[in-house]
């Protein structure tokens, strides 16, 4: 029997030598470790704006891209200014994590995940279009379970100026100021344009008029006057 339990033992438990120690450890035990799922914090660890670090910014675009720092952050303003940005993330584990796996989806953007290696634990964005987006990142250690980030991280593009509401505003009260002004400037060329039809008429029922009063002036000017005789009527003789 004590052969038995032995044989057992030693498929059982495996033994190591260390020094005047000895180390004992079940390979069954460490296979149901590797087999269980367990949940493995993701975090924000910086934030990249135009190749630089968030360390590297000053104090003005720190809060222009939120009020906490990376690893806190829960919304990012992105300037209209810049072109590049970039989150990068990482997997709160101590077991190969050079074997770790990302992957990352901005919603409203993209259409499917993008997986990455623990080599490039970043998510690059260029020329984002103005907007409201969500970021989701998930991770797998280096057993193969994955896990995804417990928040995700709200990014807000903003548009440049002449993209932005005020300036739209701004165009809508122009457009509206020039429709005015066409407006006006069409009735009183109307108005004008009446004006000039209606002196063109009257010019011409002036002539009209005109035209038979001078042709009677003029033969009245070449009738020759009569010039009248005094006639002595005969008287009867008687």
């Amino acid at each position: 029997t004590s052969s038995l339990v032995g044989s057992e033992m030693c498929i059982r438990d495996r033994y190591l030598g260390s020094g005047l120690e000895m180390i004992n450890f079940s390979p069954a035990a460490v296979k149901k470790y590797q087999s269980r799922k367990r949940k493995t914090n993701i975090i924000i660890t910086d934030v990249l704006i135009d190749g630089k670090r968030y360390n590297e910014l000053d104090s003005v675009m720190h809060s222009k891209l939120g009020d906490a720092t990376p690893a806190y952050m829960q919304t990012l303003t992105i300037p209209s200014s810049v072109d590049k940005f970039g989150i990068e993330f990482a997997l709160l584990s101590y077991f190969n994590t050079s074997q770790c796996k990302y992957a990352y989806y901005l919603e409203g953007y993209d259409k499917e995940w993008h997986y990455v290696d623990a080599s490039l634990r970043q998510a690059t964005f260029e020329n984002l279009p103005s907007g409201t987006y969500k970021l989701h990142v998930k991770a797998a250690d280096s057993y193969g379970h994955w896990n995804e980030m417990s928040y995700t991280l709200t990014i807000k593009v903003l548009p440049p100026w002449y993209a932005s509401w005020w300036a739209y505003l701004i165009y809508i009260a122009l457009l509206i100021v020039g429709i005015r002004f066409a407006i006006l400037w069409y009735r009183e060329r109307l108005r004008t344009k009446n004006r000039l039809q209606m002196a063109v008429v009257f010019t011409n029922i002036t002539h009209e008029l005109l035209t038979p009063l001078t042709v009677i002036s003029a033969a009245a000017d070449n009738i020759k006057p009569v010039s009248y005789t005094h006639l002595t009527l005969p008287t009867n003789s008687r």
